[in-house]
This record gives structure tokens, sequence and C-alpha cells, in this order.
């Protein structure tokens, strides 16, 4: 799985990076700050991203193996919809990037959210955050 992983964000995800988010990690590397990626996509993926990125931690969804190694199709950890439980993260004290609506709660509990979406989806971005302040960021 591991392999594969490293495969799919070498060849699949190569030369679709989003430039403001890469400038975002940049600028939090730079000032000391620890960078970590959680997600609820498969711990394998999102390691191999967060190699990728060098960032400091990462959380993501695992499923469980049986004593042989063999996947047996249940999650071990699902942090979907549970992300703020899972990082310990105290209110106000946390930037956030997220293209996930699922991220609500972190974006309402962090210092700055920042909010990545295509063109066609920020008015529904809009209606969901009103009143919260976020930045946009358009990944089309």
């Amino acid at each position: 799985l591991k392999a594969a992983a490293t495969h799919f964000v070498a060849d699949w995800l190569t030369g679709r990076e989003i430039d403001d988010i890469h400038s975002l990690l940049q600028d939090a590397r730079s000032q000391g700050h620890p960078v970590t990626l959680a997600s609820g996509s498969l711990a394998p993926v999102i390691q191999a991203i967060a190699d990728r990125l060098k960032v400091d931690d990462y959380h993501a969804n695992t499923l469980e193996t049986d004593a042989h190694g063999v996947l047996t199709g249940k999650y071990l950890s699902d942090i979907k919809g549970r992300k703020a439980q899972a990082l310990g993260l105290e209110d106000h004290t946390y930037v956030l990037a997220t293209d996930n609506l699922d991220d609500l709660l972190l974006i309402q509990k962090a210092q700055k959210a920042y909010i990545v979406t295509k063109r066609k989806n920020l008015g529904k971005w809009k209606k969901r955050l009103a009143g919260l302040d976020v930045a946009y960021l358009i990944a089309d």
C-alpha cells in the first residue's frame, strides 16, 4: 500500500499543486510553526503527501489488518468529522487550510482559515461560512 500511495502522489498529484497552499506552508515553516496534515483519506496516501511536503506530522484514517498483515476492510481509526479531536487543537491557536465542508468546526475555531475551492463552488462556501473571517483561495 505504501508503495502504491507513493506512486500515486508522484504520478498523479505532481503538477496539480496549489501554489497558494505551498506558499502558506513555506511561510509557516519559515516562522517556526509546526505544520500538520490532517485528512479523512487513507493513511498511506496522506503519509506519502506529508513526506513529499515535509510536514511535521500527519493524521488520517487507518485501516485494520489481521495477524498476517492483510487488510480486513474495516477502519481502525476514522477521523472524518473528528479532526479537531484527533489533533487536540485549542480554539484560535491554529491556522487552517481546507477544501472540505466537513471541516466547519475547525474553520469556526481557527485563528485564521483559508478555504481552497474551485470558482464554481465559491458561492456555496460563502453561504455556508457567512459571518466568518476566512480567506478564499481559488484552485481552478
